[in-house]
């Protein structure tokens, strides 16, 4: 039946429906599909058979990644995939940045979430309308303090974590054992020595990581510092351990900073107001000497962190993460299935990319001066 303009209705009303759906897309017996569509979509200006063609990824449109964990100012690439192409992509909660034609998201900041957490809905639409939507959790910053401290075997140490989303209570890991839960501040006793990862982890799997170096009580003389750095003008707590009769600590280079009192067990060490690097050094009466690098900062950076904090992937699908915070340059490094390779132009990302099956990896990021920060990475069937 014709139209007064000689176009089959039956076309029109194929025409008038923008989207259809593929469940399960067989790929050997596309094309005359493809064909057939194409001068059917042509013949309503839909899309052309060179554009039908030229889709890459043929199929229902899904979007990657479907949900995420990212820290507040985060980054996150979102991407689509199937459907037709070109994509565009809309902010739907209106909060945070979004590039609408490549999908990179930047998350508001603390001060802008409405709650310790948001749920920011991101859509991706193809060229013929279809769309489909992802989820992402925007949270407050984990931060666990200290995030690094020396200390000798049967000592204490305090830690305070704040921030991300406890319920009530964060949970706390020694070398990736759970030791204990609080809902802010926990204390835990080395015993040994050795060098020991503990870990914040709250109810959304967020994670904050300190480094403890713990020294050996009547072993050699060594030197333990609260902390690797310090801002100008502040002061930091430094302990000599096994020292053989008196000892002194001295600066190099020379009179810059002071302590309070160089021949104590714990005394504090004074930091100047300039920018720099100093090493402090203890020795005792039988000439033994122990030393610690000490960073002296203009300012004291954001945490190290690295976003999304938490995702999925789907199998064989790659995953960008940046680092953020703390000091530059960054190393990377993969614990667990999967591939990691570095961003060429921004040397703060890298990709991971998904095996063929379900795992579960972890993505590692040490800064300049030790501090680390790690990102869960669980590869689904999609």
């Amino acid at each position: 039946m014709k139209s007064d303009r000689g176009i089959d209705r039956r076309l029109f009303k194929f025409c008038s429906n923008r989207t259809f759906h593929l469940d399960k897309p067989l790929r050997a017996m596309l094309v005359p599909f493809v064909i057939v569509g194409a001068l059917l979509l042509a013949g309503c200006g839909k899309l052309s058979l060179n554009q039908l063609l030229g889709a890459q990824e043929p199929g229902v449109l899904s979007i990657n990644p479907k949900k995420a964990l990212i820290p507040a100012s985060g980054f996150l690439d979102i991407s689509g995939s199937g459907g037709f192409k070109p994509y565009t992509y809309e902010n739907k909660t209106l909060k945070g940045t979004l590039d609408t034609a490549t999908g990179k998201y930047v998350a508001p900041t603390s001060g802008e979430l409405s709650g310790v957490t948001e749920n920011i809905e991101i859509e991706v639409t193809d060229s013929l309308g279809s769309t489909v939507s992802a989820i992402l959790t925007v949270f407050k910053p984990l931060i666990l303090s200290p995030t690094s401290t020396t200390v000798k075997t049967g000592d204490s140490v305090n830690f305070s974590a704040r921030g991300g989303v406890p319920s009530p209570n964060y949970d706390f890991y020694v070398n990736n054992v759970l030791e204990g839960s609080s809902p802010a501040d926990w204390t835990y006793t080395f015993s040994l020595d050795g060098t020991f990862s503990v870990e914040a982890v709250d109810s959304l799997a967020n994670r904050s990581v300190a480094t403890i170096t713990v020294l050996a009580f009547g072993g050699d003389l060594a030197i333990a510092v609260e902390q690797n750095y310090v801002p100008q003008g502040g002061s930091i707590t430094v302990e000599a351990i096994n020292p053989v009769g008196t000892h002194t600590f001295s600066i190099e280079p020379p009179g810059v900073g002071s302590f309070n009192d160089p021949n104590a067990i714990t005394t504090t060490y004074n930091a100047p107001r300039i920018e720099t690097v100093v090493t402090i050094v203890v020795e005792d009466s039988s000439s033994q000497t122990a030393a610690a690098t000490v960073h002296v900062l203009s300012y004291v950076p954001d945490p190290l962190s690295l976003s999304p904090s938490s995702s999925i992937v789907d199998l064989g699908n790659s995953r960008t993460l940046m680092a953020s915070g703390g000091f530059t340059p960054y190393t990377f490094w993969l614990e667990g299935d999967g591939m990691l390779t570095p961003h060429n132009l921004d040397s703060d990302k890298v990709f991971y990319h998904a095996p063929y099956y379900e795992t579960t990896a972890w993505v590692w990021v040490e800064d300049a001066i030790g501090n680390k920060a790690k990102s869960m990475v669980n590869v689904n069937q999609g």
